[in-house]
């Protein structure tokens, strides 16, 4: 396995539990790259202490996400940092798949869908690190997210349609 110059920190997939979850993010790791223009954050504190939170996700997305737990042996939370990662190219077009009005007079927002009450919503918990969720909500107020919950359906949504776990290298 390669680590970026710029990323002098060991890998993670030693850490996991399991021999898929290890190969899993070992594979990653190999094609993984942050864009050019994306700033390193989310810098370890040496902290190593998560803190619980929930978020409402659409049945299908739950549903793909314990396929995805069970293929890789990581949590929620995890899964979401691959998801938001894998997605971060084109969250602005997951989150806003109408396109965005306002810039000028008004500010910038997305056209929102109608949204169907058929979509059965349950909540999913995860656990994170705090410089975690302080990324991800730089990711909601630099793309104009409703909220966090917004963000991690719209980044499970597109990792997903690219096929999850096998997009990236995994085994389902």
């Amino acid at each position: 396995m390669t680590r970026s110059p710029r990323d002098p920190r060991p890998s993670v997939a030693s850490s996991f539990r399991t021999p898929g979850a290890r190969e899993f993010v070992e594979s990653q790791e190999s094609i993984a790259s942050p864009p050019p223009d994306v700033p390193d954050v989310g810098e370890s504190t040496g902290d190593d202490s998560t803190r619980p939170s929930s978020v409402r996700l659409p049945k299908d997305i739950l549903e793909q996400l314990a396929d995805a737990r069970a293929a890789t042996g990581m949590t929620n939370g995890d899964l979401f940092i691959v998801a938001i990662e894998h997605s971060a190219g084109k969250l602005e077009t997951l989150l806003f798949p109408g396109g965005r009005i306002g810039g000028g007079l008004f500010a910038a927002r997305g056209v929102r869908a109608k949204t169907s009450r058929d979509s059965e919503m349950s909540q999913a918990t995860f656990r994170l690190r705090p410089e975690d969720f302080a990324v991800i909500d730089d990711l909601v107020r630099r793309y104009g997210a409703s909220s966090r919950g917004h963000l991690i359906i719209a980044a499970l949504q597109g990792f997903f349609a690219d096929g999850g776990v096998t997009s990236l290298g995994g085994s389902e």
